[in-house]
């Protein structure tokens, strides 16, 4: 059987490196989309967990914005039970600017210099005229004073109330400010993630399209190692034929020969060496 490459042979090879090359860019798409996978899971929790803490963060923005709102509508309560105590008040004292608080305190103090300072009869008579200037000035009813005590307890209350609303809405505004944070994260990812999921699909359908043409060139491969073996078989029956041709061929020149050699012999003549190993291969001897 001859040794010289068959025609068959460089598609052979043409189709081997084919189906190695479309398989080692079936390896590396596979390899890169299982990156992109691993790298898709950490974004996708990443999102996740911006989305967790933006949802927390928002939790706590709506708990502080109904905590302000509900100081702000008790504000415009007191607010409202404030002036109309203040009106009332305004109604019974007059006109009066100072509060009965002062009112008192300035009487009190004027009282005691007129008790314990040594005065002429002049400076006495100014301080008896502005102790009754202020008297005047008091309330004159239990009412007005009940009425004083409440608009000092409502200004107090009202006081703590705007407090309350402003410290609530102080806390509202950085648990939002936090919110976007967590939320622009979240969206980030998101479509990072939505990105992957894009070139991960893509690459699916080149990976599907790589694996068809391996597949494709190893049926290729494999029906032309078929046809070479095919073609080696008959090759190789034919020259096992031509070589049984030639060995019947030499056997029956060889058993030709041999009968003439055995007459030879049978007639006394002498035989040479190679007859006589002739005539015994032959059988006939």
């Amino acid at each position: 059987m001859t040794d010289e490459p068959t025609p068959t042979e460089p598609n052979a090879d043409e189709a081997k490196k084919k189906r190695d090359l479309s398989e080692k860019e079936a390896r590396e798409l596979a390899k890169k989309n299982r990156e992109r996978i691993d790298e898709l899971r950490e974004t996708m929790s990443t999102s996740s967990e911006a989305r967790r803490k933006r949802d927390e963060e928002n939790a706590k923005v709506k708990e502080y914005k109904e905590k302000r709102l509900a100081a702000e509508t008790e504000v415009d309560k007191v607010k409202t039970e404030l002036d109309e105590k203040k009106e009332k008040l305004r109604l019974l004292v007059g006109d009066s600017k100072m509060p009965f608080e002062k009112l008192q305190r300035e009487i009190e103090e004027l009282e005691w210099i007129q008790q314990t300072e040594a005065t002429s009869a002049k400076r006495e008579r100014e301080l008896s005229k502005q102790i009754n200037d202020l008297r005047k000035q008091l309330p004159s009813s239990e009412e007005a004073k009940k009425l004083y005590t409440d608009v000092g307890a409502l200004r107090e209350r009202l006081s703590k109330l705007n407090a309350e609303a402003r410290d609530n809405r102080k806390l509202m505004e950085e648990h939002a400010r936090e919110s976007d944070v967590h939320h622009n994260k979240h969206l980030a990812a998101y479509k990072s993630g939505k990105a992957l999921q894009e070139k991960i699909s893509s690459a699916m359908g080149v990976l599907d399209v790589k694996r068809g043409e391996a597949d494709a060139a190893n049926g290729e491969l494999a029906g032309i190692q078929r046809k070479k073996r095919d073609e080696e078989s008959q090759e190789y029956e034919k020259e096992r034929r031509e070589t049984r041709a030639k060995e019947t061929e030499i056997k029956h020149r060889v058993e030709l020969k041999a009968k003439d050699i055995l007459e030879k012999f049978r007639s006394g003549e002498k035989l040479s060496m190679e007859e006589f190993l002739i005539l015994k291969e032959s059988g006939l001897m």
